[in-house]
């Protein structure tokens, strides 16, 4: 059956609806690929790769978890590489592309916590922000390169 809309009012309204509806359908579309691929990606993986990864992200965890207690708020990302014994510590609220890399090897157990509250603070103080509780108006009034990236401070 053909429906005909003679009403601009209506005729927007359906385009509209129907643009959302495509949109909604391209987007599952991209997720079920996705899913798809992951979990490919996944079987094929080398049982010892499942191993490491496992272990990067109990790491990763570990570290984010000593960061937000020193400096709750502050939108922090860590990444693992235990293979290549490297962390990678951003606060994406300052840069997705500049962060702390952390030689693993320099990491004690007795000074867990006090060597991530350290790199967390060295952080922040790079990016001209100061140590302790999130600050809205602080890091909203950082001057931004045109990329968004608060510019560092790297003396």
């Amino acid at each position: 059956m053909t429906r005909i809309i003679t009403d601009p009012v209506q005729a927007n309204n359906y385009l509209r609806s129907k643009n959302k509806a495509d949109a909604q359908a391209e987007q599952t579309l991209k997720q079920t690929n996705h899913n798809k691929w992951q979990l490919e990606r996944e079987i094929a993986m080398d049982p010892e790769e499942k191993k490491f990864r496992e272990k990067d992200g109990i790491l990763a965890t570990a570290i984010g978890s000593e960061l937000v207690k020193h400096y709750s708020g502050h939108g922090w990302e860590v990444e693992c590489d235990i293979r290549n014994g490297i962390a990678r510590i951003f606060n994406k609220y300052m840069s997705n592309k500049h962060g702390y890399l952390l030689h693993l090897k320099l990491l004690n157990v007795d000074t867990f916590s006090a060597d991530i509250m350290r790199v967390g603070g060295e952080l922040l103080e790079t990016f001209g922000v100061s140590r302790g509780k999130f600050d809205e108006d602080e890091i909203m009034n950082l001057t931004r390169d045109n990329q968004g990236c608060v510019k560092a401070d790297l003396k």
